[in-house]
């Protein structure tokens, strides 16, 4: 805010600079020709008449190829060498005779010049001011309000105020933040209620585990002291140890399933859209970003189709993968190709590099999973996982293959 301002400033003072270097010529200017130009006339106008001091001399004739001269008086008195008149003059003696050359500069003119110079530059230092207030007013003290917004919800105070702002700059953008804030609140709700579930869950679970391992514990007891002395017992002891294992093996598999529980919002709209919109959002993110890594992005000519899914979510896909091809590839290329199959679009993205292992390629859609050329490269091993769980509930597919120094990731999406 304060930056902006002094910019302001500055930009105000150089305008003022300008003017005023602009009123310096411009009188400079005025004041060289008031050094005396009309000379050149007069002097030339005093040859030819020199000249012609044998002949007849038409004077109008003369008069009317000169730009400062305005008049020429022939002086037989001194009264009419010092009269004042309409003109400026001075005074030269042509073969015996004197004469009153009267001129006029056109000083009228200048001024005329000058004051519309000045008029037009004053007019554009208040527009600017306009400008500059209006950009103040409508864009610079708005986003200053706003600029603290993205850290209070980093660092997740999700009951911070977003002002209401009514201009066209803001209003997409404070309603994207409301979005966020309120996808972040839900978020968090859910995982809180998921946590208390699962907590409840574990803690019933591991409360009814107790009985049928203290029944086993007993009996196991009863066997290791020889307890029971007569064969049934001990067929019946065993026969009980074994239902409580069983038992306890349901709980098990309850406490695994409970652990297994989706944990991420897949959720998809099913929507028509077009292939082009698709690429070329893909292309304004990852244009300059493979430019910075020195990486070749090529994407090949697609004639442009109808197709049927979650537009947001398959850039999604698209982008986890071009982000595991800038991670793990070797920075070489990155090559996007399209072919059509059994009314789907597929949609190829390729990247040069040593790959993974034959034994990995079917372990890469599990969560968690990572391969052996992560090379400490940070991840979570999630983003091939949520892409194939995107593209399910999309009926779509996706799956990977690789060659020699080359693994290629295909997106198939239904086409309408």
């Amino acid at each position: 805010m304060q930056s902006y301002r002094k910019k302001s400033v500055f930009i105000i003072f150089i305008m003022l600079v300008i003017i005023s270097v602009m009123n310096i010529f411009l009188f400079s200017k005025q004041n060289r020709e008031d050094s005396r130009p009309y000379m050149v006339e007069i002097f030339r106008l005093e040859k030819e008449m020199e000249k012609n001091h044998d002949m007849e001399l038409d004077v109008q004739s003369l008069l009317a190829t000169c730009n400062y001269v305005k008049r020429i008086v022939h002086c037989e008195s001194e009264e009419e060498i010092t009269s004042t008149g309409k003109y400026d003059y001075c005074i030269r003696e042509i073969n015996g005779s004197l004469y009153r050359f009267e001129y006029d500069m056109g000083k009228n003119d200048m001024k005329k010049t000058v004051v519309i110079c000045n008029m037009v530059m004053i007019i554009a230092m208040v527009l600017v001011l306009i400008v500059l207030f209006y950009m103040d007013n409508k864009i610079i003290r708005p986003f200053h309000e706003l600029e603290q917004i993205p850290y209070e919800l980093a660092k997740g105070n999700l009951a911070i105020e977003i002002p209401e702002e009514q201009t066209k700059y803001f209003g997409r953008f404070i309603w994207g933040i409301n979005m966020l804030r309120e996808n972040l609140e839900n978020r968090r709700q859910k995982e809180l209620s998921m946590h208390r579930d699962k907590k409840l869950l574990l803690l019933s679970l591991t409360h009814d585990i107790k009985t049928p391992l203290s029944v086993i514990k007993l009996n196991a007891q009863a066997l290791s002291k020889n307890l029971y002395k007569d064969e049934e017992r001990r067929m019946q002891a065993a026969v009980t140890i074994n239902d409580k294992v069983d038992e306890i093996e349901k709980y098990v598999t309850d406490i695994v399933s409970a652990s297994r529980e989706e944990f991420l919002d897949l959720s998809v709209k099913e929507e028509d859209f077009y292939l082009a919109d698709v690429i070329e959002r893909l292309r304004d993110t990852y244009e300059n970003k493979t430019s910075l890594h020195k990486t070749k992005l090529e994407i090949q000519e697609y004639k442009n189709c109808l197709l049927k899914g979650d537009e947001d979510r398959i850039l999604e896909v698209l982008q986890n993968i071009m982000e595991n091809a800038l991670k793990y590839g070797d920075g070489e290329r990155i090559t996007i190709s399209f072919e059509r199959d059994q009314g789907c679009c597929l949609i190829m993205v390729s990247n040069t590099g040593e790959g993974m292992m034959a034994e990995e390629i079917m372990k890469v859609f599990d969560s968690f999973y990572r391969g052996s050329n992560v090379q400490n490269k940070p991840g979570s091993g999630l983003g091939l996982y949520i892409c194939r769980q995107l593209m399910t509930n999309m009926n779509g597919d996706i799956f990977v293959n690789q060659k020699e120094n080359e693994f290629k990731v295909t997106v198939v999406v239904r086409m309408c």
